[in-house]
């Protein structure tokens, strides 16, 4: 039984900045601000019996190991040639994934998603 699913995601990371500039008791001094930055990704995934399959759209790069269970969700992509897992667990009360992303062994930062269950007709043309 073939099954599709589109995920819509944001991968979080935080740094901070570092520059010279005003204090309130010093003329100079280092002041230290923390960013965030994210990105964001969406793509399509295939599950069948014989094979899985599956794309990012926003570098249309391979998505692998696609596991989705009631409240656990996991997968991985190629990232500028590096391999990213991603690791979900539900958020029932949000309604969306929430969990994090790794390069191997080293944790990146938060990302959470959302993934919808579609039927094949959803890209045909509408019967008028």
């Amino acid at each position: 039984m073939e099954r599709i699913y589109l995920i819509q995601g944001v991968n979080l990371s935080g740094s901070n900045l570092w520059s010279l500039g005003k204090s309130l008791h010093v003329d100079l001094a280092g002041i230290s601000k923390e960013i965030v930055s994210c990105s964001m990704f969406s793509g399509l995934v295939i599950i069948d019996e014989e094979q899985q399959g599956g794309c990012v759209t926003n570098k249309f790069v391979p998505l692998t190991n696609f596991k989705i269970g009631d409240n656990e969700l996991s997968f991985s992509k190629e990232h500028y040639g590096e391999k990213l897992d991603y690791i979900f667990t539900k958020n029932e009360e949000e309604g969306i994934w929430i969990g994090n992303y790794y390069h191997g062994e080293e944790l990146l930062g938060p990302s959470k998603c959302v993934v919808t269950q579609i039927k094949k007709d959803f890209f045909y043309k509408p019967k008028e």
